[in-house]
């Protein structure tokens, strides 16, 4: 008999291969296919929330029933990691008071006034020195504040490293100190009003002044041993582990920064915000990581200390 041609050597590998190629082939695919939907679920759950108490809907009347509400986000009480989590309680508002809601990030805190007494945004979440700028003028109020980690209250502190040398804040004396924006009430006010408690000036007292945009990245600095002691509220500070940080001085309490609304919001729509806010289950929509926990009511009273505050902020800093 006859006998076909050989094979080359090559030509008997690359057709052995051919099964395993294949097999990694459909493996990519599959693989590829379940990635996607796994990432799509995970981006819906995240922009969808949670689904609000359908047998107990906010109803409003058909004349609050009006156009998008605006509301801006230019403070994420509880650090900037917070973010995703005001988007998720921003869908459930929507949800709530069956009305949609278009959420404006404000990256520069600064630019808050312009946007709220243009009337491009009706409410949101803002600095608290913004704030307070802008219920001075008449603008906004204040009707809720977040509760993070258990509280929704704080106290600025001067920190130092636990295991530093300085036990007191006389001993800072000629060192360095981190402070965030000087139009901050609570991360750089707060410093120039305890100087002035004790007669001295700021400028004076410590050999430099590091201005970091953030308290987050004041305390780094103070954790990674930069500089030797830092403003921060105590919120900022439950984000490190116990023992990282000592306060040398602690102010009085204060409320967080708030969720306000324009002073020209119709009443309905005033009340249905609030409803929304305080019927957010935080523990159930939320990751168990996120130190968001809910919302109380607020009032303009429990910003005392922090008007105080707003009168130490440095000259030429002011809006």
């Amino acid at each position: 008999m006859g006998e076909g041609p050989l094979e080359t050597e090559e030509a008997v590998t690359q057709r052995a291969s051919r099964p395993a190629s294949r097999r990694w082939l459909y493996l990519a695919i599959v693989s590829t296919i379940v990635a996607s939907l796994f990432l799509g679920y995970s981006l819906m759950i995240m922009f969808r929330g949670v689904n609000p108490d359908k047998r107990n809907p906010v109803a409003l009347s058909e004349a609050a029933m009006g156009d998008q509400l605006v509301l801006a986000i230019g403070r994420t009480p509880g650090g900037q990691a917070e973010w995703a989590n005001y988007v998720v309680l921003m869908r459930y508002m929507q949800d709530r008071i069956g009305r949609p809601i278009k959420v404006r990030y404000i990256a520069d805190r600064e630019s808050a006034s312009g946007i709220f007494e243009n009337g491009e945004a009706v409410g949101g979440f803002l600095c608290t020195r913004s704030y307070l700028l802008l219920e001075q003028k008449g603008v906004v109020r204040a009707i809720a504040v977040p509760v993070t980690s258990g509280a929704c209250t704080e106290t600025a502190m001067i920190f130092v490293r636990s295991d530093s040398a300085f036990k007191t804040f006389e001993d800072l004396k000629g060192g360095s100190v981190a402070i965030s924006s000087k139009t901050s009430v609570s991360g750089a006010a707060y410093l120039y009003w305890l100087a002035d408690q004790k007669g001295i000036t700021v400028d004076s007292f410590f050999g430099t002044i590091d201005v970091s945009p953030t308290q987050e990245d004041g305390l780094r600095k103070l954790s990674e041993g930069s500089v030797d002691a830092a403003v921060g509220c105590s919120t900022e500070a439950r984000l490190y582990p116990p023992g990282t940080f000592r306060a040398v001085a602690t102010s009085p309490e204060y409320a967080l920064p708030p969720f306000v609304i324009s002073t020209s919001m119709d009443q309905e729509t005033a009340d249905a915000l609030l409803e929304a806010l305080m019927s957010f289950d935080a523990h159930a929509s939320l990751p168990a990581d996120s130190v968001l926990n809910g919302f109380e009511p607020v009032t303009s009273a429990d910003y005392a200390f922090s008007r105080e505050l707003l009168k130490y902020i440095p000259a030429g800093d002011s809006e």
